[in-house]
């Protein structure tokens, strides 16, 4: 498999010759089967339609649980005290109809408390147990989409059974969103094609086709503009902090021109509300919007009336992004936040600025003021289900990011396992805050990175920063 690595005209490629048959979220986006054949596919009404059984000596429960951030309010809980010594000595099944001559369209969402190595089966439910189709997969301990897979019968079998088989060892397991449809009056699923302007795909960003990573600094131009030595930086990507009220669309037009000029992919990140020092009347720090609950706060109405003007100012303006709150929630979890209420608070935002019709990439920040990553990994799934052109973001200050390299980057494998498109959007502190492990883990990793804040930066990171961001991508 060949990808491009892209950095402003400069192109490398990179050879990748290790395959592992993981499927990722959203690498392609899935049609919503019409015609499921799996009933209660997302254990809505608890285990009903469902059957477990163990055999040669293995053990196992299973039930409908709440909070497995896989889809919906329910996923299945597979709990193995003894997993006997094959996969097959514990299966959880549910009889389909198959009809010989047509092609069904198999995929499922699951987690693991370690990686898992299961089998799917379709298969002929007495004597001689014919499979008629069988899938190994590997399930990971985020969550995640397997599938879609395809299968065409040579039989019909009205009493066959959908088989996943879940033994040989006591990791406990997760299953959701069960679908096994016929392509029968369906659209065939979308092949990924090369796009236009900027735009997300499975777990990355593209332009025009080619795989993107960015580095780049936030900067207040409202307070002026500065973006041709950050160009001689070698910088491509800045995030604007902005007003929600005394931000001008002529500002905000100036700012977006002058960046465009240069070449740059503008982030405008909703950072206060009523400035003084722009004009208003909130003295700083009661401005910012930072730390709290978006749906909660008195100015939210105003703030999503304000983004949809900004929508239709740029809409579909891909260089664009809108980044509607920045950092809510209180970094320590209080003020009543649970992750619930960040996939709540997401969809209300990204339904106000979809609303006008703009399909401009939405970047998300997570909880704990912008370091809690966990969040993203349990429910960025969900919307990216529903939602195209989402990008995910982290801001890797001490909190929790104060952590050896080798972790930083498994965390950031998670959230690419997860099929999340994400980017480090806020990072060193001017140099006050761990800077080293972030920028290798990116540079390892291929994430797009954001420094704070331009202008301000400290030596040695003032140095190495700039070197990093000039180096060949």
């Amino acid at each position: 498999m060949e990808q491009l690595w892209r950095h402003r005209g400069k192109v490398s490629l990179l050879l990748i010759v290790t395959f592992i048959m993981i499927m990722m979220p959203g690498s392609i986006i899935p049609v919503k089967a019409t015609n499921n054949l799996v009933q209660n596919p997302e254990f809505d009404n608890g285990t009903q339609h469902w059957s477990l059984g163990y055999s040669n000596g293995a053990s196992a429960t299973f039930a409908a649980v709440s909070g497995a951030g896989l889809s919906g309010a329910n996923a299945l809980k597979v709990s193995i005290s003894n997993g006997g010594s094959a996969a097959w000595n514990v299966q959880v099944t549910q009889q389909v109809s198959i009809e010989s001559g047509k092609t069904y369209t198999i995929r499922f969402r699951a987690k693991a408390d370690a990686q898992k190595n299961i089998q799917v089966m379709l298969q002929k439910w007495s004597s001689p147990y014919t499979a008629y189709w069988v899938q190994d997969v590997t399930v990971g301990t985020s969550p995640n989409t397997y599938g879609e897979y395809t299968f065409t019968s040579g039989v019909t079998d009205p009493t066959a059974r959908l088989v996943f088989n879940l033994g040989g060892n006591t990791t406990d397991i997760y299953l959701d969103e069960i679908i096994v449809s016929t392509t029968d009056g369906i659209p065939p699923t979308p092949t990924p094609t090369p796009g236009t302007g900027w735009y997300t795909q499975g777990n990355r960003i593209y332009k025009d086709g080619v795989q993107m990573e960015l580095r780049g600094t936030n900067i207040m131009s409202v307070f002026g503009l500065n973006y041709d030595e950050i160009d001689a930086w070698g910088m491509d990507i800045t995030r604007e902090c902005i007003d929600m009220k005394m931000t001008t669309n002529a500002q905000l037009q100036q700012i977006v021109n002058h960046a465009r000029s240069k070449g740059f992919v503008v982030i405008l990140a909703g950072f206060w509300y009523d400035h003084k020092d722009l004009g208003g009347n909130t003295p700083y720090p009661n401005c910012q919007l930072l730390g709290a609950n978006p749906q909660q706060d008195p100015r939210y109405r105003a703030i999503m009336d304000r983004w949809k003007e900004i929508a239709l100012l740029f809409k579909d303006q891909s260089d664009v992004w809108f980044n509607p709150w920045n950092e809510p929630y209180m970094w320590d979890g209080s003020n009543g936040y649970t992750d619930d209420m960040w996939e709540a608070d997401a969809r209300a935002m990204i339904e106000e600025i979809r609303s006008t019709g703009a399909t401009n990439p939405i970047v998300l920040n997570p909880s704990h003021m912008g370091q809690g990553h966990e969040v993203l990994i349990n429910h960025g799934p969900n919307i990216l289900r529903d939602y195209d052109n989402i990008i995910f973001s982290v801001h890797a200050y001490n909190h929790k990011w104060n952590i050896p390299q080798s972790e930083i980057e498994a965390r950031f494998q998670s959230m690419l396992d997860a099929g999340l498109p994400f980017i480090v959007e806020e990072f060193a502190n001017n140099g006050d805050e761990i800077w080293n492990p972030i920028m290798n883990a990116c540079r390892n990793k291929k994430i797009t990175l954001l420094a704070w804040l331009w202008n301000q930066y400290k030596e040695p990171f003032r140095t190495a920063y700039r070197n990093y961001c000039l180096e060949p991508r």
